[in-house]
């Protein structure tokens, strides 16, 4: 009874050896996986929930140091002060004024044709607004009226010369002088010259054309009539001549000029000659005596 009770059933806490099989007997050995059905649990996983773990806490870390410093950065307020209003004033004086209220300077210039130079006609900031202090505040100043490009207008009239002049803010000033090649009335030069850059409404000095200008005439007393001639046309005269008699000049020859040598004349203008004929011819009388005896 008692053998057959261990012949029929195994003990409860025996243990079951499974014997190991050859490669060639179609089963794995202990060098892999068995074939043949039963229970069998694959290498675990490495565990990385500590590199989580420390990612996380690096990430939280950062994002600490950020609100950290954004936060005394925002902490860290700049003073604000007001702005002085410096328009009207001078570079300097409100140089002076924005530096003392704490402020730093920087300066452009622009012409203005309404505001006198060297004073400050803007300002960024607005006077009487508040800004940090050590901030700059950037003035505007004067330079004056500015410049123009100065007109062209030599062999201009002298009346469209003008009214070129002054349609660009500029004051038209005029002297006269003669020319022998310049029509009357018209400009013969300018300064400024053309094209030149000047002050608005400072002075153009416009130089206009009298015309062919007085020239002496020349002494032409003695000379014959031909040489006296050439003489005077060469000097810009027209010639015109007269012939009379006279005892002491030779004939052919120039006894005296009108307007005489010497005087100021036009260029152009006539000038007469009188030209001798030589003595006057004289009569010759005979009488007759008759004798009575």
């Amino acid at each position: 009874m008692i053998g057959a009770g261990l012949a029929g059933a195994a003990p409860a806490d025996a243990t079951t050896m499974v014997p190991a099989t050859s490669g060639a007997g179609g089963g794995a050995g202990f060098g892999g996986p068995p074939t043949t059905g039963g229970n069998y649990s694959t290498p675990p996983e490495k565990n990385r929930t500590g590199l989580y773990v420390g990612l996380t806490i690096g990430a939280l870390i950062l994002i600490g140091l950020i609100l950290f410093f954004v936060g005394s950065s925002m902490g860290k307020s700049t003073e604000q002060v007001a702005v002085p209003d410096v328009t009207t004033k001078s570079q300097t004086d409100a140089t002076n004024a924005l530096q003392t209220a704490g402020f730093k300077v920087s300066v452009k210039n622009v012409a203005n044709d309404t505001i006198p130079a060297n004073q400050v006609f803007e300002q960024t900031p607005k006077g009487n607004t508040n800004a940090d202090k050590g901030s700059t505040v950037e003035i505007t100043v004067s330079t004056g009226i500015g410049d123009a490009t100065v007109p062209d207008v030599v062999g201009r009239t002298q009346a469209a010369a003008e009214s070129l002049l002054k349609t660009n803010n500029f004051i038209p000033e005029v002297k006269e002088a003669a020319s022998d090649t310049v029509a009357k009335g018209t400009v013969i030069s300018q300064s400024p010259s053309a094209n030149a850059k000047a002050t608005k409404n400072s002075v153009v000095t416009i130089t206009v054309s009298t015309g062919a200008g007085d020239v002496s005439i020349p002494n032409v007393v003695g000379l014959n009539a031909a040489s006296a001639s050439n003489q005077l046309g060469q000097a810009g005269f027209t010639v015109t001549t007269k012939s009379q008699s006279n005892a002491t000049v030779p004939a052919g020859n120039v006894i005296s000029t009108n307007p005489t040598a010497g005087t100021k004349a036009a260029k152009g203008s006539s000038v007469e000659i009188l030209v001798s004929t030589g003595p006057a011819a004289t009569t010759t009388t005979t009488s007759a005596t008759t004798t009575t005896t």
